[in-house]
């Protein structure tokens, strides 16, 4: 998905794709300190939505813009900025009326 050398490596540091086939689907953790990337693509119909930790996985907080969660429907990319060190990120498919998204976190 990402840029790939000519012997195919991925040219980001870490890397994490997911597929995310029914609802409540999530991806593994995704740790991450300062600018990362989340992309969603395929042909899921649906929502999925970004999921953060402050305790380790323990306990899963949606983001939100001014209280709302942020729903992705179809293929976006988004650079996000986590500022504290140890948060965990991960991706959660709320609701699947049909195909699959792939989800990546990138840094």
């Amino acid at each position: 998905m990402g840029k790939l050398t000519p012997d195919g490596q991925d040219l980001a540091n870490i890397v994490e794709e997911h597929v995310l086939a029914a609802a409540n689907d999530v991806s593994d953790w995704f740790r991450a300190e300062g600018t990362f990337n989340f992309s969603i693509w395929g042909a899921g119909t649906g929502s999925v939505v970004i999921e953060r930790s402050f305790d380790g996985g323990a306990t899963a907080i949606p983001l939100t813009n001014l209280g709302q969660s942020v729903a992705f429907t179809g293929p976006a990319s988004e650079s996000i900025f986590g500022r504290e060190a140890g948060v965990l990120w991960r991706a959660r498919r709320t609701v699947a009326t049909g195909g699959s998204f792939n989800v990546r976190f990138s840094q």
